[in-house]
Parts: C-alpha cells; structure tokens; sequence
C-alpha cells in the first residue's frame, strides 16, 4: 500500500504533539505492562500484570453517572493469553463512559494467543529440533519471528490431480465423499504417522482438509475423513487438485516444520537469516483473544466497549480426527475478535495478524458496531464476519445488523482456509462496509447475504462503497466474484467500488455477481477491469438495477453473464461502458427477453461490429434491447494502463453516463497502525494467465 506509507511520511512531523494529547489519560486508568504484577495497585507506576486482573479492577469504578470513560492502558510488549478476554454485561460501558482497553500512546502492545517454543537445539542437518508437549495443539502454522511458517507439502510444486471418483465407502454413512484413485506413487501408505496426513482437495470454490484413513496400493485408492456434503461442488472428482500436507518425508525446504508426536518433539528447517540463538519462535493456540459474551435474548448486552491501538496475533486451530469441510466462505471459522449480544463495540487503529481463521466476526445480535482504521492481514481464512448464517426473522434485535466497517487494510488472506472472504455479511441487514482495501485473497472479497432463492431474507439496506478489491482468486477457487450476492436484498447498493485481477481456476471469475436470488440490489458507479470471465454475472435473480459502471477487460467467456433466463424481470442495465478486446459481448444464457438493456456504450477496438447473443446490434436492437444505445470508442485516456478518464467529447455522454471517480476508493490508515506489507509468498499454488 504505497499510497499508505507517502500519507504517513507527511504526517510524521505531526505525530508527537498527536502523542502527547491522547497521555492525557482519566486519573484512574488501570495500566496493565508485562513486567507487572496482579498485586500491583495497577497505577503507571505499579502495573498489573494480566488483562484479566484489569478488567476485574475496572469493573469497580462503574458508577451512575460517570462521564468518562473507564480506561485501561496496555504497556509495550507482547501479552500470552492463556484464556480468551471474555466480557460480559458487567464489563459494559456507557456511550458517555465506555470501557476502553487501549494500547498506551506512542506504544505496541500485542495480545497473542500463542505459546514461546524453547529448547531448540540443532541438528546434524542443520535443522532445529525442540521438545513438543502434548498440551500443545497439532498446528498447521509455526511463527518464527513473526513469520508465519507452513508443514510440509507434496507436490513440492502445482498440484496432483485425482484419477477417478470413487464411490463413498460404508463407513462416510451419507456424510458425503470419502474415497477417490490416485496416481501410482503420489500417495505413500508407509508415511510416517499417516493417520496425521492431510487430503487437501479443491472442489469448486471450498477446499477440506481430510485426514487418510487407509491407502489401497493395489487400486491406488485413498481413504479419507468424509467431506461431509455429498453434492458435485464438494466432491472428490476427476481431475480435481489435492495437495498431500505434514508429510514428514517431504520435510526439507527452508521454513517448514513437523510435529512428530511419537517423538514428542518438533522439527523446524530454518530459513535463511533464521539463528537458533535468537529466534522468536510462536505455537498458535487459542481460536480467539477477545470474546464479549452478551446475550440479546436475555437482554444482557456488552455495551459501549472499546479497543484501541492494541495488536491482536497468533490465533490457533488444528484439523480434527473427522476432517474438515464447510460448503461456502469458511463462515463457521472461529475469529479473534467474536461478539455476540454487543452494542456500539468499537475497534479503531488495531491490528490483527497471523489468524488461523476470521479476525473479527461481529455475531448474534451484535449491533452498532464499528471496525475502523484497523489493519487484518496475514489471515487463515477471511476478515471480518457480520452476522450469522441463521437468522431470527421475528426479532431482528437479536440478529447482527447496523454495523459499519470502515477504512480497514484487509490482505493477505485464506492463508489456511482459501476460501475465507474479506468482509462476509450473513443474514444480517443495515450495515455498511466503505473505503477498506481488500487484496491478496483465493476467494471473494465482500460478501453479501446467505439465502438461495427468493425466500424472505434478513439481509438488506447493506451498502458496499468506495472498496478497492484487487488480486482476488489467484487461480486457486472458483465461482466468485469481487462483490458476490445472495437473496432478498430491497435497500442494498453496491457503488463506487473499485475492482480488478479476478481470477478463477476454472470458471466463475466476475467483478460483481448476483448468484441465486439476488432481488433489488442495486450496483452503479463502479469499475470492474482485468476478470476472467465477466465484469457483471447475474446467475438468477429479479429487479435488479446495473447503472452507470465501467465494465472492461473481460478475458474469456463475455463482458455481461446472464445464467438463467426466468419468466420474472431479471435485471435492467443502462447507462455503462462496456470496453474489452477479447471473448464476446454477452456470455452464456440470453435466451427470452425479461431483462432490459438501454443506453450503454459498448465498444472493442479490434472489431467493426459485436456480436450481441448472435444477433447483429440491428438485430438486437429490433428484439426491443439496447434501442438508445450506441457502438463507439469512449476515449479512455489510458485503458490499459487502468486510466479511464473519459475525453472531453466521450460518446459516453450522449448515452447518460455520469463520470464518477474512484481515487476515494480504498483505504487510508492512520499514522501509527502498522501497514500490511505489499506482498506476502502465496499460501497455494497459483494459476495464472
């Protein structure tokens, strides 16, 4: 994010007198600081040593008609949480007195759920080798000095692909796939603690993890943990990739590491630079760092609690015996940061790094909530979860709704879990995601509603702008989109969104997509560029409106995806660029006429003429489509150079369209929150044009 860094190198000069403002703590603030003790009086000078003994302390200077807030200050340093911080309603705060849990000014104080390793010593190989308790959990990451570290895999390089289906073995007992043929030799059942390696297949846009069970080498068929849906998009299926991971014999490329129980010890191949002397090295443990356990049901909610400037990292998780499979966005993923039942919860300039799943998931009747000027980066699955994948349609106060995510860095994500989103809103409505940057995912960037089909939905009047989306899909998933919609949605309106590289595996790479039911969304003033297989998609849905956006450089497939042709009004798209060079105009199912086009401007420089649905514009225009629509250059200053600044005498106007701008779009952080860096290695294979 160099936009980022140039911002902070000016404001530098201001950020001392920045400091010595927000010193100007409450008389009695609770300091929390590593070299404290839990005896301490929890004054600066006698700090207490945990946040728990904090909040117990905080929790005593409640009283009615406080009109400040109360505050407890965190010293630099790195706090080892053996629990999750769990507040309740007896932790809630006032919208003139709220809990607030910040870092001290000018300081870095990190809450990790992870664990020190000591006692490496190294090997004759030069590997390090350490004790491993049995306390500590079957990781799939490893931090050494803040970086995160991976298990072994095979292949070392692309994929391996499955040889045949084979049918569910009795013992999946309906819970979807659990055999499929490998390659002769991909597939070793002499490894070492086989029971311990990973199946890691990719069904269309979800992958599982699944443990072996058996290996038949006479048949070359794999045995694993069930996938536990038995549908085609989570089969085990010809030609579909898998990885092999925590393969011991495999073990050997800089930054890996095995747990070997047998053993009892870990083994760790340092990467270059790495010294065993000094090396910080990190267990993730703990799924989440910060719980506020309300209830909204029971009316005991966790009011008006903030977090401030804190950094938040190492949260753990490990594959069960039985596998693990979800159908769609790793939404049941835990996060480090989970309410439920809160109100006004505030998270403002914190960080949150190196998660095993979401980094803050905002439940079951969280409401008035807000994530801003916060950096997620480095995530197992996705970002930030509002809502849930149920709802309570009698009484939305208990469903999550009107929160707001706003100026946040979200990169670098799916790092275990690709399939994870960057802003995932369930069944959930009212709430607003604006200005965050959303880059590097295997998946879909923002999310909206959890419902297939035209059914009554709890998801609406949720707004998605001034978003920059970019580097989404990577080739790893399938079927996904930069914004990607579900249901009923009357008062949503995706706008100003800026979007490119989409990139799917196979199929399915769209800029905006409307999949089943989407109804009365509305998505106008964005730019979509660089798409595999479509700037807009919409698979089904009703009344949907798509005005005045730029949509080019569609790749393969078409510009305008239309699935399923209905006998209700599909959607109504007027007043858009279309601009591409390669593939067709419109793609896939045009077949029926309840859609509406009008007063586009279409145009490819290396044709005389486009092909609409294999009808000449004449032709298509006499079907009643497009009729005050026009074929013409708009004149970008600089396509493909992702300028689209329109010329002065554009035929763009002539059609109604609005210039619109997207350098608002994205994120800017604050001084003082730490920037993701730009790039990070891929977590899985990428396949790229």
């Amino acid at each position: 994010m160099p936009e980022v860094r140039a911002l902070i190198a000016m404001l530098i000069p201001m950020l001392a007198s920045t400091v010595v403002a927000q010193v100007n703590l409450p008389a009695d603030t609770i300091y929390v600081a590593p070299e404290g003790s839990d005896q301490g009086t929890g004054a600066i000078d006698s700090p207490l040593a945990t946040l728990a003994a904090a909040q117990e302390r905080s929790r005593d200077l409640k009283a009615p008609g406080r009109q400040e807030p109360r505050v407890i200050a965190v010293r630099e340093g790195t706090f080892f949480l053996a629990e999750p911080l769990t507040l309740t309603s007896a932790d809630s705060g006032a919208a003139e007195a709220p809990l607030v849990v910040c870092a001290y000014p000018g300081e870095r104080a990190t809450l990790s759920g992870g664990v020190l390793l000591s006692g490496f010593e190294a090997t004759p190989q030069g590997w390090w080798r350490a004790p491993y308790p049995d306390s500590l959990p079957d990781a799939i990451s490893l931090y050494v000095n803040g970086v995160r570290r991976g298990r072994p895999r095979l292949p070392r390089e692309g994929y391996y692909q499955i040889v045949a289906e084979v049918d569910p073995s009795p013992d999946a007992d309906g819970r979807g796939y659990d055999r499929f043929q490998f390659r002769p030799g991909d597939i070793d059942p002499d490894w070492l603690q086989r029971d311990r390696v990973e199946i890691l297949p990719f069904h269309q846009w979800t992958m599982s993890r699944l443990p072996i069970r058996s290996v038949d080498v006479q048949q070359n068929i794999v045995a694993v943990a069930p996938t536990q849906y038995r549908t085609y998009w989570h089969g085990l299926l010809a030609e579909h990739r898998y990885l092999v991971e925590n393969v011991r014999e495999a073990l050997g490329q800089p930054g890996q590491f095995y747990i070997d129980r047998e053993a009892g010890e870990i083994l760790y191949v340092p990467a270059e630079g790495e010294s065993i002397g000094d090396a910080e090295v990190i267990v993730p443990v703990l799924p989440t760092l910060i719980q506020l356990a309300g209830d909204a049901n029971l009316g005991l909610r966790v009011d008006h609690v903030r977090f401030e400037g804190l950094s938040l990292a190492h949260t753990g998780w490990e594959t069960s015996v039985d596998g693990y499979s979800f159908p769609q966005a790793e939404a049941e993923m835990p996060a480090a940061v989970h309410s439920t039942g809160a109100r006004g919860l505030v998270l403002e300039r914190c960080e949150i790094a190196h998660t095993a799943g979401y980094g803050v998931h905002m439940g079951a009747g969280s409401r008035e909530c807000v994530v801003q000027d916060c950096s997620l980066w480095d995530l197992g699955a996705g970002g930030i979860k509002i809502g849930e994948t149920y709802s309570d349609a009698e009484n939305p106060e208990l469903n999550a709704g009107a929160n707001t995510v706003r100026n946040c860095a979200i990169m670098h994500a799916g790092r275990t879990h690709p399939a994870g989103i960057g802003v995932w809103i369930g069944q959930s409505s009212g709430n607003l995601v604006e200005h965050c940057t959303i880059a590097d995912l295997y998946y879909t960037a923002v999310s909206v509603g959890w419902s297939w089909g035209y059914a009554d939905s709890t998801a609406n009047h949720n707004e998605v702008a001034y978003n920059h989306m970019h580097t989404i899909g990577q080739g790893v998933l399938s079927d996904m989109g930069g914004i990607y919609t579900l249901g009923v949605a009357p008062g949503s309106r995706l706008h100003h969104n800026h979007m490119h590289h989409i990139e799917a595996f196979s199929y399915g790479g769209w800029g905006i997509y409307f999949d089943e039911g989407t109804t009365n969304m509305i998505a106008d003033h964005n730019l979509v560029y660089r798409t595999k297989t479509g700037g807009f998609h919409q698979h089904y849905g009703r009344d949907n409106l798509v005005s005045n956006n730029i949509l080019a450089f569609s790749r393969t497939d078409g510009q305008i995806i239309r699935t399923r042709a209905e006998e209700h009004h599909s959607f109504t798209l007027e007043h858009n660029i279309v601009y591409w060079t390669d593939g067709p105009l419109l793609g896939s199912n045009w077949e029926g006429d309840n859609y509406a086009l009008d007063s586009n401007l279409y145009w490819n420089p290396n044709i005389e003429a486009p092909d609409f649905a294999g009808m000449s514009f004449e032709e298509w225009q006499a079907k009643g489509q497009d009729p005050n629509s026009l074929y013409g250059d708009p004149g970008f200053a600089d396509p493909e150079g992702g300028d689209f600044t329109l010329r002065p005498d554009s035929p763009a106007f002539a059609i109604g369209f609005q210039p619109f701008s997207v350098a608002e779009a994205g994120a800017t952080l604050p001084p003082g929150v730490p920037i993701p860096p730009d790039e990070m290695p891929a977590a899985f294979p990428l396949i790229l044009p």
